[in-house]
């Protein structure tokens, strides 16, 4: 399998860090954070594009699927874990078969802008 990856955030304890504010995350690797909170901000949402925001189950999937929906990716990954909860946006995924046939799974999304 092969597919484009961008971690997005971590979720932990209630908060959520988007990869873009968080220093442990490469800038190549937090591109879709990076889109998502200049959405976030142009819309008037400037208290979800903070860094560190509180956040609890419902609310973090709420913001994946906000990131989902800005980037048009295909959809998103939420890791497991007793610690930070990585939550990642992939792109198109292709498949590999043992005998090298592939196969490549994408979904184009058409994004609205919420003023039309």
């Amino acid at each position: 399998m092969d597919a484009w990856l961008d971690r997005l955030a971590n979720a932990d304890a209630g908060t959520w860090l988007w990869a873009w504010g968080n220093q442990s995350i490469l800038p190549e690797m937090s591109r879709d954070s990076v889109v998502v909170r200049d959405w976030l901000l142009a819309q008037g949402y400037s208290g979800l594009a903070e860094p560190m925001i509180d956040a609890d189950d419902q609310m973090a999937a709420m913001l994946a699927a906000i990131a989902v929906r800005v980037t048009a990716a295909p959809g998103f990954y939420r890791g497991t874990g007793s610690a930070a909860i990585p939550f990642i946006t992939f792109g198109p995924v292709t498949l590999t078969a043992e005998d090298g046939t592939s196969s490549t799974f994408q979904i184009d999304i058409e994004v609205e802008s919420a003023a039309e």
